[in-house]
């Protein structure tokens, strides 16, 4: 048996645009939920027992869990993506626009330092 790093990269904004997104609240949701399944085989726990657990099966229950938690909050979930790489990135947003131009360049520099190391994570 062994371990996976993902990154996972979501885009969140305020049910209200007129509100400031509270980013120390938002870190705290979205780490609170991460942070129970860090250094965890993912096999193992209830919720991934008897499906076959994909990137896509993986993103879809956490796209649930974490939509769910950022509602009860004021916020909106818009899409989430998971990779196999290590990291994970918080795009908190006004509109999609903007968000999708944010996301676009910090994938871009991924790209870029991946390059620099050798390193081919995403695939």
């Amino acid at each position: 048996m062994h371990g996976h790093s993902f990154t996972i990269v979501t885009y969140i904004g305020m049910k209200d645009q007129s509100e400031d997104i509270p980013f120390f609240k938002l870190e705290a949701i979205v780490s609170a939920f991460i942070d129970q399944y860090r250094g965890k085989y993912l096999n193992e726990l209830p919720e991934f027992q008897g499906c076959e657990n994909t990137l896509e099966t993986i993103g879809d229950y956490f796209y649930e869990e974490l939509r769910q938690r950022l509602e009860k909050n004021g916020m909106e979930l818009y899409p989430l993506c998971v990779y196999q790489v290590s990291d994970r990135l918080l795009l908190p947003t006004m509109n999609m626009d903007t968000s999708n131009r944010n996301y676009q360049k910090i994938f871009d520099d991924i790209l870029r330092l991946e390059s620099m190391t050798g390193a081919n994570n995403l695939q």
